[in-house]
């Protein structure tokens, strides 16, 4: 029982903390992670509700599943630029309401990164999140091709019951001589050549004018064969979809894109 546990300060020889080695301490707010520490457990601080910011140090590479679930005091998290996999619901708070409104990547990492499912999901302050270019996976999944056939829900689902969710970005932080595998434009996230819409977050307003005032409208470039299955649902924000004109010499001129939920205007 380590209820009553307010402060922890973890020795510079720890690299791993175990799967629930602080589960359910519920008041502990001061959190001091080592800077050599590797890896995070499952249920790791799980239920710390009183916790309100996790710096994790230099040197992390796995953040478990549930690692921060529920902690739902917490407002900030810097993620280092070392850490090649965040847990199926890492920082998931179902069964309350979350705090997190700041999640930060450290730009420049080498190794290919992979986010689970759920990972960020109840958090209704939480509006926008920039993943840093090495991003490999999100939601589990990979980036697909324009003849991806299984579903991308998994991406959607990273943000699970995230109401004011408006911006996912990849940031233009690649190194050199490694791999992009997602772009994103006005906050909608597609693969790497755009030619898969894989996400539309659900507060998503499109563009914004000269004068800095949202469009509304989200226009879907024309290197877009594939509008992925629930890539816009729970959409509340948009009132115009158009798709933009495309080049009549271009080899896949006329091939269908998928049908696109319910809106004022669909503009093709």
């Amino acid at each position: 029982n380590c209820s009553t546990v307010t402060a922890v300060e973890i020795p510079d020889t720890v690299t791993e903390i175990g799967n629930y080695a602080f589960y359910r301490c519920t008041n502990l707010v001061d959190l001091q992670l080592p800077y050599g520490l590797t890896k995070i457990g499952k249920y790791a601080f799980y239920e710390c509700k009183a916790m309100e910011s996790a710096d994790l140090g230099s040197s992390v590479t796995m953040i478990n599943t549930y690692a921060f679930g529920r902690c739902y005091a917490l407002k900030s998290v810097f993620i280092p630029k070392t850490v090649t996999t965040i847990g199926n619901s890492a920082f998931y708070m179902q069964g309350g309401e979350g705090s997190l409104e700041e999640v930060i990547f450290e730009p420049y990492g080498t190794k290919p990164l992979e986010v689970g499912t759920n990972a960020f999901g109840y958090n209704p302050g939480l509006k926008t999140i920039t993943f840093p270019a090495r991003t490999k996976k999100l939601g589990g999944v990979d980036s697909p091709t324009a003849s991806y056939t299984k579903s991308l829900a998994g991406v959607r689902n990273i943000f699970v019951s995230c109401p004011e969710f408006a911006a996912i970005n990849i940031d233009n932080d690649l190194v050199e001589g490694a791999k992009q595998y997602f772009l994103t434009i006005d906050g909608v996230l597609y693969n790497a050549d755009a030619t898969v819409l894989i996400y539309c977050p659900v507060a998503n307003v499109g563009a914004y004018n000269a004068q800095g005032e949202p469009t509304y409208e989200l226009i879907i470039p024309n290197t877009v064969k594939l509008v992925a299955t629930y890539a816009l649902q729970e959409n509340t924000a948009l009132q115009t979809v158009t798709f933009a004109e495309f080049d009549k010499s271009d080899a896949n001129y006329g091939k269908p894109l998928l049908t696109i939920g319910s809106f004022n205007t669909i503009s093709v």
